[in-house]
């Protein structure tokens, strides 16, 4: 039986989408804030909430304007006590709210674009026993305020007992033709969910019950004048079964009290009414003549921590801190965090009255300064007694930009690859960093005191980098060494295998499959050339192991290496998109590579330029076994040419493939081969499959790039490594560099 009612809050923004090859546009919009308010189950118009029922576990937010859904808003982070702040395009439109819907909605039911009417009508869930309770509300945004009163209201019913004889117990209870869905938001006039199923309710209590019950359980809103009562009661070791009738109309957010009673001739059940009406709001919190403040002459703090003159809100400073408060109570009470992911813990004083031991976490480097409450709930009450103690945990004084984001761990786990400068930190105070774990680099900025910038780092070949997590440790010391924060940064180490061409790391494959994902390529591990030339190893091995790195064809945005196939009459790449207008090199570079990596550019293929006045990107590399030239850099360049005479792919020849070996003779430059399939330039048709066109995807406008133009050895017209454009259709062959790093270990 699910108890808690909780309660929720916000939601903005603006959603648009737009048709494929679209300019996307975003609108920013205006900032509001909006502070939660739910009306309580009430009876005789005093608040008899039970514990934790008006607590905001989830919060989600729609945004209708002109009658459809523009935006959905899942989880909403709360910014304070009861407080959010979300950004809605316009100021206009209207808010539809649920609190604690996690377990009592279909989300897919909820798309982008849905008629307001039709999000109007949706359901509950099926509740099997007892409604789960929820919160809903709504809000018109008009006008320019950007803080608005949000009020809530429970979505369902709830269900006393009140024994009002001491000789009583009651045994089991039964609730006749109770519907088991319910409306998210309030119908007018009040109705039964549509196509709402329908079930008996029984409770059975073990041991009997013999005191009075709040939250018995919880009923859907709905019209029903079938909701018959059934109690079996026990009275001076005699049975007895109670009837009543609970209203035909069983509206949300009331309570409904059944009480028995009895005299000297008989036992009886009478139902009890207590609604909360409509647009009344209830404070949240008591009135100020009865707040509970902190005792400052019996409370102790640590050094930082101020006690502000109200008695009602605490500083404390980033660093951990350690209090003792005392309470002015007129009776125990018992504190609790409202928001216990801020690292804040509370522990009662053995032995004593109203006395905790309150100790707060750092607050990490990058958080802002975060505030929260201490709740007070009185012991010998149900219900929670609104009042706080206020408590702000000031901002760390190391400012930080960049990348990095730590929790209240202290943690920063990317979840991915990656690396370059992490963040850039202004330190105070002679504070100094220090990092331990060989792929993090601390460096300090030149001509700039108290600024440093944090490195991650690239090592290439790296055995280790098969996705396994690689940790360092970040550390914050003071001016004499002392060790005053320490931060864990964690990555997953990937890698691809590299070869250095005059101080580009170029990949030695093609890629395949999925362009982001580390684990379709070809691997450091699985190198089949780990320790011989790859030059080599191509000439000798077996077709099957030539297709194994031969690489997948490309088009334009799509990520998904294409197949080749052969359809009886010609090869062709599976999924080849006949209407694609989307140039690979006109997009990101890295947006087709895996992380840490990219498509090469310009810059890369200048080196390749040979010193010819006219023909300086169209190179003939011949079909002889060895050959050269000179760059326009007057760096040599040696060639090695090999032609495998026919592959066979699944049983069919697919004729002669090329190989090309380009060493470029400085210090510590190793050779380039250039291998890879053939490119598909229609869907069908004459010439749609040129297998010895090696199409490079670079990172050049319209089309732009450079190409393997290759020929059979038996036609003497050599090889040419060249530039041309081709349709943004061509597909084209993936061969990435390493994204330059400036830290290598």
């Amino acid at each position: 039986m699910n108890k808690y009612f909780l309660l929720g809050l916000i939601f903005m923004l603006v959603f648009s989408r737009c048709a494929e090859h679209d300019d996307i546009r975003q609108t920013l919009g205006h900032s509001n804030t909006f502070r939660v308010q739910t009306a309580y189950f009430s009876v005789s118009g005093v608040n008899t909430s039970l514990p934790d029922e008006n607590q905001i576990r989830e919060l989600d937010a729609y945004l209708f304007d002109e009658g459809k859904l523009i935006k959905k808003y899942e989880d909403l982070a709360r910014q304070d006590v009861n407080e959010y702040s979300i950004e809605v395009p316009d100021n206009k439109g209207t808010l539809y709210f649920l609190g604690n819907s996690d377990a009592i909605t279909d989300p897919s039911l909820i798309q982008s674009g849905m008629n307001e009417d039709d999000f109007l009508q949706l359901t509950t869930l099926p509740s099997v026993s007892s409604a789960s309770d929820f919160l809903s509300g709504r809000l018109e945004l008009t006008g320019s305020s950007t803080s608005r009163q949000v009020s809530l209201r429970h979505g369902v019913a709830r269900i006393d007992l009140a024994l009002q004889d001491a000789g009583i117990t009651v045994r089991n209870m039964t609730i006749k033709q109770v519907a088991k869905t319910g409306y998210l938001f309030g119908q007018d006039p009040i109705k039964t969910a549509a196509n709402a199923e329908f079930e008996d309710v029984n409770l059975h209590f073990e041991p009997q019950l013999s005191t009075s019950k709040s939250g018995l359980l919880y009923l859907n809103e709905q019209v029903n004048d079938q909701l018959a009562v059934s109690i079996v009661v026990w009275r001076d070791g005699k049975e007895s079964v109670l009837k009543a009738q609970l209203p035909a109309t069983v509206k949300r957010n009331a309570v409904y009290t059944i009480r028995i009673f009895g005299n000297n001739a008989a036992i009886e059940a009478e139902i009890k009414i207590d609604e909360w009406n409509d647009g009344e709001d209830q404070e949240l919190y008591p009135d100020l003549s009865s707040r509970i403040l902190v005792n400052p002459d019996l409370s102790s703090f640590s050094e930082g921590v101020i006690l502000a003159e109200s008695l009602d809100a605490i500083q404390v400073p980033f660093q951990a801190s350690r209090m003792t408060l005392v309470l002015n109570a007129p009776s125990a009470v018992d504190l609790q965090v409202k928001d216990p992911g801020m690292g804040i813990s509370i522990e009662a004083v053995p032995d004593t009255i109203n006395k905790f031991i309150i100790t707060t976490s750092l607050n990490p480097i990058g958080h802002t300064e975060k505030h929260t409450a201490l709740g007070i709930k009185y012991k010998m009450l149900e219900q929670t007694y609104e009042d706080k103690i206020n408590l702000t945990l000031q901002k760390n004084d190391i400012q930080m930009e960049g990348s990095l984001s730590f929790d209240i761990h202290r943690l920063c786990d990317y979840g991915k690859y990656l690396d370059g400068e992490l963040a850039r930190f202004t330190l105070a105070g002679g504070k100094q960093i220090q990092t331990e774990g060989i792929w993090l680099k601390a460096v300090a900025v030149d001509n700039q005191p108290g600024q440093v910038r944090l490195l991650a780092g690239w090592k290439p070949n790296d055995p280790d980098a098969d996705g396994r997590d690689q940790e360092g440790k970040l550390k914050i010391l003071s001016d004499s060494g002392e060790t005053l924060e320490e931060y864990t940064i964690r990555r997953k180490n990937y890698g691809l295998p590299v070869v250095n061409v005059d101080g580009t790391w170029w990949c030695k494959y093609n890629l395949k499959g999925h362009v982001k994902r580390f684990e379709d390529q070809i691997s450091i591990q699985d190198d089949p050339a780990k320790d011989i030339s790859l030059f080599d190893y191509l000439k000798d091995c077996s077709d099957e192991e030539w297709l194994k790195v031969w690489g997948d064809g490309y088009q334009g945005d799509n990520p998904n290496g294409l197949q080749l196939r052969y359809d009886g009459t010609s090869f062709y790449y599976e999924g080849f998109n006949q209407m694609n207008d989307v140039y690979i090199g006109n997009l990101p570079a890295t947006e087709m590579a895996p992380d840490g990596y990219q498509l090469p550019g310009e810059e890369e293929f200048n080196k390749f330029k040979m010193d010819h006045p006219t023909s300086s990107t169209n190179i003939n590399f011949g079909h002889a076994e060895t050959n050269g030239y000179w760059t326009q850099a007057r760096k040599r360049i040696n060639i090695k040419n090999f032609e495998r005479g026919n592959l066979v792919i699944d049983g069919v020849s697919y004729g002669p493939v090329h190989q090309h070996s380009i060493k470029i003779e400085t210090e510590n430059s190793t050779e380039l081969i250039l291998f890879g399939p053939g490119a598909q330039t229609y869907r069908d048709g004459r010439d749609m499959f040129k297998p010895l066109s090696i199409i490079l995807a670079a990172h050049f406008d319209n089309g732009f790039t450079w190409v393997m133009e290759g020929f059979a050895t038996a036609t003497g017209r050599g090889n040419w490594f060249k530039t041309a454009t081709f349709p943004a259709r061509y597909t084209r062959v993936i061969r990435c560099i390493k994204t330059p790093v400036e830290y290598i270990y």
